[in-house]
């Protein structure tokens, strides 16, 4: 008998210079599939990219600082710059920008169906309506049907609709200003999309789902780290944030 290999679901987060806002969604984002065992990256695969990358950079250490408070691992990261072929393997891409999205969709069209920013699937994801999933689902099969009936719903949520706890979300997370506090900001709007999106993906939902417990980012929202050491010379642009 040959034995079939499920594919995994793919998640691809892109801003512009890959250091930044997509390095924190990545990290954050395995942090949080690593805390359920059920769905570990062998059926969930996370990575990043940017639309300006400049390829093999680290991230900024602003970013790598805060990710290590926030028991996310940094360690290993490097950038990249987004491809057409980076795109065609992905079940969902995730912008920190309506531009990005757009970047996305120039460089391949056939991401339209597949393509949000963070913050707009957070929205769509979390008033997607489905029986509770059975014992045995496939994480990764149920993650695609979950993307599917997120797109159906594109236009149908007001783009200021808050999130089921009554938060405002701007579809647009920006690129933070060079000081930690900014990163601090950044990265705690980062947090609160990517626990979002997990549960919505990965756990049962049922009609009038809400928002994780903790997905208000407590962990991050009460860091407020000063700034010891010198600024890196790259951000999220591939030159220093405005």
């Amino acid at each position: 008998m040959i034995a079939v290999v499920e594919a995994p679901f793919r998640i691809l987060y892109v801003c512009i210079g890959n250091v930044c806002r997509s390095a924190f969604a990545e990290r954050l984002t395995r942090r949080e599939i690593e805390r359920r065992p059920a769905f570990r990256p062998r059926r969930v695969q996370v990575s990043s990219a940017g639309t300006r990358a400049r390829t093999g950079e680290l991230m900024h250490p602003y970013t790598a600082r805060l990710l290590w408070t926030w028991s996310a691992d940094p360690a290993g990261f490097v950038s990249r710059r987004l491809t057409p072929a980076l795109l065609r393997d992905t079940d969902l891409v995730l912008t920190a920008t309506g531009q990005e999205r757009d970047d996305v969709v120039g460089l391949l069209p056939a991401t339209l169906r597949r393509a949000f920013t963070v913050n707009e699937f957070a929205r769509l994801a979390t008033r997607v309506d489905e029986p509770p999933g059975r014992r045995g689902d496939d994480a990764a099969d149920r993650a695609r049907r979950v993307v599917a009936a997120a797109l159906a719903l594109r236009g149908r949520v007001p783009v200021d609709a808050p999130l089921p706890d009554g938060s405002p979300v701007p579809d647009d997370i920006a690129d933070p200003a060079h000081t930690l506090d900014a990163f601090n900001e950044c990265g705690s709007a980062i947090d609160r999309a990517v626990r979002t999106v997990v549960h919505a993906l990965f756990e049962p939902l049922v009609a009038g789902a809400t928002q994780p417990r903790g997905a208000r980012c407590q962990s991050t929202g009460t860091h407020r780290l000063s700034a010891t050491r010198k600024p890196h010379r790259h951000a999220d642009t591939g030159g220093p944030p405005a």
